[in-house]
């Protein structure tokens, strides 16, 4: 959800749709990545690589925390669902969230760490890791 970031970061929404997402620093999902390939019982299986869930609020109030110079231009507020999808009718952006409304999926990871021994950063160190990145790259 790096663009949606993006997006906060530049107040292209006054507030967010009430959704859910698995969060996962991009460094720890490149470290499964190796991990995976070297684990004795990875082969053919699925591993899910994230740290915990997040809802896009959480995600505005993390940034608007460590970036206080963003603060008037990072939404917080949350939209009720029926208007998301009312403006998902214009808006193709909110379009693509819809189905995730009314969804908080549980990212867990147990089985993972267990098999790889991988430690994963907290969803919010993720989500500051990523804002920092796009102010260091001037992508904001």
């Amino acid at each position: 959800k790096h663009i949606a970031l993006k997006l906060f970061f530049k107040g292209a929404y006054p507030a967010l749709p009430p959704v859910h997402y698995p969060v996962v620093d991009v460094r720890d999902l490149a470290e499964l990545h190796i991990r995976a390939m070297t684990a004795k019982d990875a082969g053919g299986r699925r591993l899910i690589g994230a740290a915990d869930t997040l809802s896009m609020s959480e995600m505005g109030q993390i940034l608007r925390y460590a970036f206080p110079e963003y603060t008037k231009k990072i939404p917080i507020r949350t939209l009720p669902g029926f208007l998301v999808r009312l403006l998902a009718i214009f808006d193709r952006a909110l379009k693509s969230v819809v189905p995730d409304i009314g969804v908080k999926p549980v990212a867990d990871n147990t089985y993972v760490i267990e098999m790889t021994g991988m430690s994963f950063k907290p969803a919010e160190a993720a989500v500051r890791a990523a804002g920092q990145s796009l102010i260091d790259h001037s992508l904001v």
